[in-house]
């Protein structure tokens, strides 16, 4: 396993990016938006997402405030060693609904995540020496997993959007309003964002 890590006070957008691993985002605050493939998830809420390996994915801070994650990197090697017939570890990744990547996570489902995030990390301190360290961290892991399965099979999911939600407003407003004239300062009030940086946005996006 890569060291597990929580990133805090995070402010600065992640660019597209791929593991040979599965990774699962927890994200406990924050307004962003999630890109993995072709897909947007717009987050402003405590939410999971699951990421399979190779799968390019980044995300965009929408605020100038701090948003805070977890990750999770899990060798594929892991779930098939510890899978069996009637519980398939790596379902969550490989065997769900297409689009299905984020849900959205109460208080009590965010909180026992963190717990588990908790353990593993110091089960990971170089400082404990405990008798079996690395096989608690190990259950840990398939805790975890078992649950963010099970939390898959519910259907609190974040639906995704082909665009970002600024983008995705202009576009449902310029078919709404196709015989109207409408500006790049209009848009730009509507949503209260600076014109150019809108104008970038939105060639970035359709191109």
């Amino acid at each position: 396993f890569q060291k597990l890590s929580s990133i805090h006070a995070y402010t600065n957008n992640i660019d597209y990016h791929m593991h040979n691993f599965y990774e699962i985002y927890l994200i406990l605050e924050g307004d962003v938006n999630l890109y993995i493939k072709n897909s947007c998830y717009h987050i402003t809420s405590s939410s999971v997402a699951v990421i399979n390996s190779l799968d390019p994915h980044k995300l965009t801070n929408n605020t100038e405030n701090n948003f805070t994650r977890i990750y999770f990197h899990i060798p594929d090697n892991f779930t098939s060693k510890f899978s069996d017939q009637k519980t398939n570890l790596s379902k969550c990744f490989n065997n769900r609904t297409a689009g299905n990547n984020v849900l959205i996570l109460s208080h009590l489902q965010k909180d026992y995540m963190i717990d588990i995030f908790n353990k593993m990390t110091q089960c990971k301190d170089s400082r404990d020496n405990r008798f079996g360290a690395s096989l608690l961290f190990d259950t840990y892991v398939i805790q975890l997993l078992i649950y963010v399965n099970n939390l898959y099979n519910s259907e609190s999911f974040i639906s995704p959007s082909r665009y970002s939600p600024d983008v995705e407003f202009i576009t449902k407003y310029i078919d709404s309003h196709i015989l109207e004239n409408i500006t790049l300062d209009s848009l730009a009030d509507m949503l209260s964002r600076d014109k150019y940086y809108l104008s970038h946005k939105f060639k970035k996006e359709t191109d």
